[in-house]
């Protein structure tokens, strides 16, 4: 069965995996018949009609049905380029040398290989007539299949497809023949990896989103019930009501937050872009953030510092997210950061003609090993030194606006010395 599989992927074509089938012995023995009708047929047709030695007029008919079967399955962007990557390619000149343009290719067709260089080998020795009819064995089943899936809208047998405009295929008939491979069981295992890898993300985003959400929610649940004690003093009542104000918050953030995430992998996000003062903006960011330091009684130094005069930093793009993509970053700072400085800003790089973002702060600072990995879903926890909840989607949520502001965001950072996030993004996008 191995051995009909693989000699299945001779066909000179690119295998589309949502329209193409891996043969199976029933078809397969069809397909011998219309093998045997089909080079007798053309030897036929080309010396009734055509008055040419029998290896030349293969190679004529094989010239003419390769550029028939190009026009009909011409290539169309709906083709996979990533799959590409994972074909080998089997080069055999005519005259009689074989070449490997992929390493990989041997191992997967060692058994094969043999058969492949006699064939090579016999057609340097004027055996062309027997290269020829293996060529065109395959021409006459692809051209077949294709003009009965055309004409007749379904499938041969119900168990073969070609879906057009989904691949292209073509021959070089006297020069070369090239055959496309595909290891079927390799893309399949690296699915099942990548499918294994996205439940596991998933799991670990529900059970840290469930643990986020939790603790707010016991929070707000278990103050309001306190609310109702008649003895409570009005200094105490004040205390409760903040916390159950700023618990209420954080579960408004997180459930923006994975809102904005279920957008952004939807495909439905959607900037809107439009002239705003980016000092103003930075303001307003500093004063709340301000408040927020105060009333946490951190000994921070909280700074903002303006990279164009306020008459010249009117900017074209999605405030609502600058002032996100800020708060996200400049929230992580301060909850990794117990005393220093958090510095943010901007600066202009006139070359570039784009604007450089930046917060930095002298806090515990990022393990090497972690910083490739923060911007990544459920990434939490990214210092070592406190343990500090967090759902991880701050900075998963920025690099994907960065991404839509056609923009670019990383992170500098050595342990215990604190971290440096940038973000830069073109000064008019659109």
């Amino acid at each position: 069965m191995k051995i009909i599989k693989i000699i299945s992927a001779f066909y000179v074509w690119f295998i589309n995996p949502k329209g193409a089938r891996i043969i199976t012995p029933k078809v397969y023995l069809n397909y011998i018949i219309f093998i045997a009708i089909g080079v007798l047929l053309a030897a036929l047709l080309v010396n009734l009609f055509l008055d040419l030695p029998i290896p030349d007029g293969f190679v004529l008919l094989m010239l003419l049905l390769s550029i028939t079967m190009w026009i009909v399955n011409r290539y169309t962007k709906k083709m996979g380029y990533s799959l590409i990557i994972g074909y080998f390619i089997l080069l055999l000149i005519f005259n009689g040398f074989c070449f490997l343009s992929n390493g990989r290719f041997f191992p997967m067709t060692y058994y094969l290989f043999p058969i492949v260089f006699v064939i090579s080998y016999f057609s340097s020795k004027k055996y062309l007539f027997y290269l020829y009819a293996g060529v065109l064995l395959n021409v006459l089943i692809l051209a077949y299949l294709d003009l009965y899936s055309i004409f007749t809208g379904m499938a041969y047998d119900g168990e073969y497809m070609r879906i057009a405009d989904n691949y292209f295929s073509f021959l070089f008939a006297s020069i070369a023949l090239i055959i496309f491979f595909i290891d079927i069981v390799k893309i399949q295992i690296q699915e099942k990896q990548i499918a294994e890898e996205s439940i596991k993300l998933k799991t670990a985003f529900l059970a840290n989103t469930s643990h986020d959400i939790r603790n707010p929610v016991n929070a707000i649940h278990g103050f309001c019930s306190m609310l109702d004690d008649e003895e409570m003093s009005e200094e105490e009542l004040v205390q409760y009501v903040g916390i159950i104000q700023s618990n209420t918050k954080q579960l408004l953030s997180l459930m923006n937050d994975i809102f904005d995430i279920s957008m952004i992998q939807s495909g439905n996000f959607v900037l809107h872009p439009h002239f705003f003062n980016l000092n103003n903006l930075l303001k307003e960011v500093h004063h709340n953030f301000s408040q927020q330091i105060k009333n946490s009684e951190k000994e921070v130094s909280f700074q903002v510092h303006y990279g164009l005069p306020d008459e010249q930093s009117a900017i074209f793009a999605d405030n609502v997210r600058i002032n996100q993509i800020l708060s996200n970053l400049i929230q992580n700072a301060i909850k990794h950061t117990p005393s220093g400085v958090i510095v943010f800003g901007y600066e202009k790089i006139i070359l570039e003609d784009k604007l450089l973002f930046y917060v930095k702060d002298t806090g515990y600072g990022i393990p090497e090993e972690k910083q490739k990995e923060i911007f990544q879903r459920h990434i939490s926890n990214i210092s070592e030194k406190k343990n500090l909840s967090s759902s991880g989607l701050g900075l998963h949520i920025t690099k994907n606006l960065m991404d839509l502001m056609k923009g670019e965001v990383w992170v500098e950072s050595k342990e215990g010395e604190g971290a440096h996030f940038y973000f830069k993004i073109p000064l008019f996008y659109q």
